[in-house]
């Protein structure tokens, strides 16, 4: 017998998954916590096979949590249950160890999938998320590669740094330099590569593939 864990906020869905996957004979449902607060005590008691968890929730965002948890549990199956979420913040949850990302509108024939996927030790990746991708990879991008080679030396790491998910401090610290120079670097960062904030920083790195310069 599988032991799952679903945290969801939302009564409606937390009910709806509850029934679902009660239906399954090997799977028994050890706690349906709604609050972040009860998670990780339940985690710690019950050790469970399988985290359905509500990606909406602030603290499960959390840089560190999820991979965390995953530390603590190695073979712990962790979907990620979510929407509105850009490719950005859906690339950064499977960095953090997660199986399968799904969106809050998926159909129970899609959840059964991701299951049965899953639990061959693949990780799961929803049709529409991989149409997404397509498209976005796809687009001809606005930014020239060649635009990075401008970069200087201490402006790529702060960049990778920042991909990486780092805090100002952070890379300050790591750099052993002031924040106001790791500010400063990330806004000629922003002017080089042509975007508006951190977050276009991020996309543009990705999108370009720039962090698989900065190796």
């Amino acid at each position: 017998m599988e032991k799952m864990i679903i945290f969801e906020s939302l009564p409606l869905l937390q009910s709806t998954l509850s029934d679902f996957f009660g239906r399954f004979s090997h799977i028994q449902i050890v706690g349906t916590p709604s609050k972040f607060d009860f998670l990780d005590q339940l985690l710690k008691t019950t050790q469970p096979d399988w985290l359905w968890v509500d990606g909406t929730v602030e603290e499960i965002g959390k840089k560190g949590y999820l991979k965390k948890v995953q530390k603590q549990f190695p073979a712990l199956k962790i979907i990620v249950f979510s929407f509105g979420d850009t490719i950005v913040d859906i690339q950064r949850f499977y960095r953090l160890g997660i199986r399968g990302y799904l969106s809050k509108m998926a159909s129970l024939d899609e959840l059964t999938k991701a299951m049965h996927i899953i639990a061959e030790n693949k990780i799961y990746v929803s049709a529409s998320l991989v149409e997404s991708l397509t498209s976005w990879v796809s687009t001809p991008a606005k930014f020239a590669k060649t635009a990075y080679y401008k970069l200087t030396t201490r402006e790529q790491e702060v960049l990778q740094l920042i991909v990486d998910e780092y805090t100002t401090r952070e890379i300050a610290d790591k750099l052993f330099v002031s924040k106001c120079t790791i500010e400063t670097h990330r806004l000629n960062l922003i002017q080089k590569l042509g975007v508006k904030n951190t977050a276009g920083l991020v996309r543009t790195a990705i999108v370009e593939q720039l962090c698989g310069y900065l190796t």
